[in-house]
């Protein structure tokens, strides 16, 4: 199941202005907590009059180079016109300041609107940030229903701990808080034997049990019942840095071995098992994380987990299934490395060119015939030329190093685009400039479709020579990742 995170530690300021490292606070004064508001997501905020005001929020814990997004609901006695813009500081608690994004979004309220900037992407070493509000012009403002999420895609509806469905992580009303998204569902299908009473389940009567209850296989009978465990935890979710959703489950049946996890997009019915998706499980949880790089970028995908408690080789026997559905994202077009997801990166597509196949066709002139013979095969795969912008020097270094490792690619297109996804190689590439003094590069790359990687081929564990090969010190190993587990995964 997908969860959502608000990160602000005081959104709504249900009980006070406390946060982490500062509080709710407007310089200069003039703004205070206020309560028994109307006609706003929720009945407690801050607000106040006053020309110019500088309303800042309490820090929230940040990622360097994870995405963020705020949210705010504004409600104003007149029209109202005010910027915002998130201020990245190293710390929650302490720390020095870094940068800001969105210098500045302006906005104009006239009455009650929600108003979201983002997503922005935290710099290195950030690793807190708050939300700014600056050129408030009109005499009564109150702000209220705050909302920061690390997440892809504006527009979320808002939600606190008070949400129904929500909770909070620590103090109601002082701390983060997180919401389950996606409907889950889990069947437990018993295709091993059942022994049951004269007054339960017979034949295949579907019953329905808490998880803490038991079943006793003695006879023959095959049973269908709905799993309920409040101890599942089942996380899918996109991971920016990498272009990959991400699937992790525990709280699975203790009985399982192995599991299978499956992937479709919307409007289709036939699943697809995910690559390296077939995960040892111990004590009902993964053994490690399922990463999807060939996701329907753009539409609904929905992940399947099969639990089986059967090893390899021998009939599977299934013993529960769960679903869930990440909504559509679309993370633009990348270049994927399989075997090697450090060279993955998103690129700036400009255009491409016409695609083609190569015919595989020979005429053999005969004797006394005015018809050729012809001697026939399927074409060619796909030819396609395509144009890619870099606006750094960093940015063309690093498509250039990935191109040039030789390595088959995976061009991934969101579905809307008319472009096809597919498996190529790089054949010749070059790099222009449209002038002699900028640093932006035009290039054209040739590529040729290839055949996908088996199943089998997935990324290998990061080794201490991975590290070597692609950082030239410790500092920019030490930029580039917040843990250790970042830096292996």
């Amino acid at each position: 199941m997908a969860i959502r995170r608000n990160l602000s530690p005081n959104p709504a300021l249900k009980n006070n202005t406390t946060g982490n490292a500062t509080n709710w606070t407007s310089s200069p004064s003039g703004y205070t907590r206020q309560t028994s508001v109307s006609g706003m997501s929720r009945t407690t905020g801050f607000g106040g009059s006053g020309a110019i005001d500088i309303v800042t929020t309490p820090r929230f814990a940040a990622v360097a180079g994870a995405q963020y997004m705020a949210s705010i609901q504004v409600k104003t006695g007149a029209s109202n016109t005010f910027k915002m813009l998130i201020n990245w500081y190293a710390g929650v608690d302490s720390g020095s300041f870094i940068s800001n994004s969105g210098t500045s979004v302006p906005f104009t309220v006239n009455g009650t609107q929600r108003c979201e900037i983002g997503p922005f992407t935290a710099p290195a070493g950030a690793g807190a940030g708050y939300l700014r509000i600056i050129e408030l012009d009109s005499t009564t403002v109150t702000l209220t229903a705050l909302m920061v999420e690390q997440t892809n895609a504006s527009g979320n509806t808002y939600f606190d701990g008070d949400t129904t469905g929500a909770s909070w992580e620590g103090t109601a009303g002082n701390s983060t808080s997180i919401l389950s998204s996606g409907a889950e569902t889990a069947t437990w299908v018993d295709s091993g034997s059942v022994f049951v009473s004269p007054s339960g389940p017979t034949g295949g009567d579907a019953a329905s049990f808490n998880a803490t209850a038991s079943i006793v296989a003695s006879g023959t009978v095959p049973e269908v019942v709905t799993w309920a465990d409040s101890g599942l935890i089942f996380s899918v979710d996109y991971d920016p840095r990498r272009g990959r959703n991400r699937i992790f489950a525990r709280g699975l049946p203790a009985a399982g071995v192995r599991a299978v996890i499956e992937s479709r997009p919307e409007n289709k019915t036939a699943w697809r098992q995910v690559r390296g998706g077939k995960v040892p499980l111990v004590a009902g949880a993964f053994t490690r994380t399922v990463d999807d790089y060939e996701f329907i970028a753009g539409r609904d995908n929905t992940y399947r987990i099969r639990v089986l408690s059967t090893p390899e080789n021998v009939t599977e026997v299934a013993i529960s299934s769960v679903t869930v559905t990440l909504p559509a994202t679309n993370p633009g077009v990348w270049l994927k490395f399989i075997v090697q997801p450090a060279l993955n990166q998103q690129v700036q597509l400009i255009d491409w060119g016409e695609i083609a196949r190569v015919g595989r066709t020979t005429l053999y002139d005969v004797v006394g015939r005015t018809d050729p013979v012809a001697v026939t095969d399927v074409h060619s795969s796909r030819r396609i030329t395509v144009t890619l912008r870099t606006s750094t020097n960093t940015e063309a270094d690093r498509l250039d190093d990935a191109l040039s490792q030789g390595r088959p690619l995976f061009l991934h297109v969101p579905d809307p685009l008319a472009l096809p996804s597919m498996y190529a190689v790089a054949g010749d590439y070059a790099a222009t400039r449209p002038s002699k003094t900028t640093s932006v590069r035009f290039w054209q790359v040739a590529l040729i479709e290839v055949s996908p990687p088996p199943a089998s081929a997935v990324a290998p564990p990061t080794t201490w020579q991975n590290i070597l090969d692609a950082y030239d010190t410790w500092q920019d190993v030490i930029d580039a990742f917040p843990t250790w587990q970042d830096v292996v995964s």
